[in-house]
């Protein structure tokens, strides 16, 4: 009777000895009989399958804006008309609470401003919005946006998808993200905005308002590690200001601008704020109205950080604002 283990035993040591290895032999008959047309056929199958995939996949995941919270996505996905759009920076988006607002003017007040935002990407948010809803009656911009460059078009890059406006930004400012989002989509779904788009799928977004209260034995050190100058114009900022303004006139919104409050050291500690808000105001304002409230709040209690308020600051800034007569004026 054959001992089959011994037979494979004796063959394994023969290959051995004469350098033999299965895998190089099989992969060499095969080679023989798949041409390298078949090979090539065969790879671009795979890539165009994987390609198809990809599309198909970030087609599926960009249903999440149908069904979330965040704001941008209610914006993008038809669930976001409002009498009144607030469009700006963390500055406007933590500061002007839409809910309080809502109250206040006894109108649909939605806040659709984002940290880190210029005034470039807010002109592209309002052109889609008015392609979208029409003009609102009622348009808020926060100034500080001016002094932000586009590094946030970076992370809400999802909505390029949505968006030719944000689309064509993407690409002037980050042209190797935008093509290599081309080829593969769901590149622009890996992102912390999106992420905020899925989470609010399944909680409910509720804007939120600072709370605690900036260190006022820290503010010095505070000032000292701030190398950021504030009060200089970023980019095609100042371009995208006329470019608001002319679409209020266009499509006959009103247009409000406002400067939220600074801490009084910061202001104090940099050149250039009472400059900027008269250029502003005297160059580039075009008959609109500033409201300057950058210097109306001196109680440092009132400050989460340098240029953010907290949510009694808040509250001081719109019974600030209720007692100038602005929301009565917006009725």
């Amino acid at each position: 009777m054959l001992d089959h283990a011994a037979m494979a035993n004796s063959i394994f040591r023969c290959l051995r000895r004469n350098n033999l290895y299965i895998f190089p032999i099989l992969i060499d008959s095969m080679s023989r009989y798949i041409s390298v047309r078949t090979q090539i056929i065969s790879l671009l199958i795979v890539t165009g399958i994987f390609l198809v995939g990809d599309k198909v996949f970030a087609r599926i995941i960009d249903r999440a804006y149908d069904f979330s919270s965040m704001p941008d996505a209610m914006l993008y996905s038809g669930r976001g008309k409002a009498d009144v759009v607030i469009l700006g920076n963390s500055r406007a988006y933590h500061h002007f609470n839409d809910k309080d607002w809502s109250q206040e003017l006894g109108l649909d007040v939605k806040t659709y401003a984002i940290e880190a935002a210029s005034t470039e990407y807010n002109e592209a948010l309002l052109k889609d919005y008015i392609n979208i809803y029409g003009p609102p009656d009622v348009v808020v911009l926060e100034l500080s946006c001016l002094t932000w460059d586009n590094g946030q078009v970076m992370n809400m890059r999802s909505l390029s998808l949505r968006s030719e406006n944000i689309s064509k930004l993407l690409k002037e400012e980050y042209p190797k993200a935008y093509y290599i989002g081309k080829v593969l989509n769901l590149f622009n779904y890996n992102s912390t905005s999106f992420l905020n788009v899925l989470h609010k799928v399944f909680v409910t977004y509720k804007q939120p308002i600072l709370s605690g209260q900036v260190d006022l034995g820290s503010v010095d050190e505070l000032i000292s590690a701030e190398p950021r100058k504030y009060f200089l114009n970023k980019g095609r900022n100042l371009e995208s200001l006329k470019n608001i303004q002319k679409m209020s006139k266009l499509n006959g919104f009103d247009l409000h601008l406002i400067i939220a409050p600074f801490m009084k050291e910061l202001i104090n500690s940099q050149d250039g704020y009472e400059d900027w808000v008269k250029s502003l105001k005297e160059e580039y304002a075009h008959g609109a109205v500033i409201l300057d409230y950058g210097k109306r709040i001196i109680d440092n209690s009132y400050f989460k950080d340098l240029t953010h308020l907290n949510e009694s600051g808040v509250k001081e800034l719109h019974r600030l604002l209720r007692d100038d007569g602005y929301f009565d004026a917006v009725k």
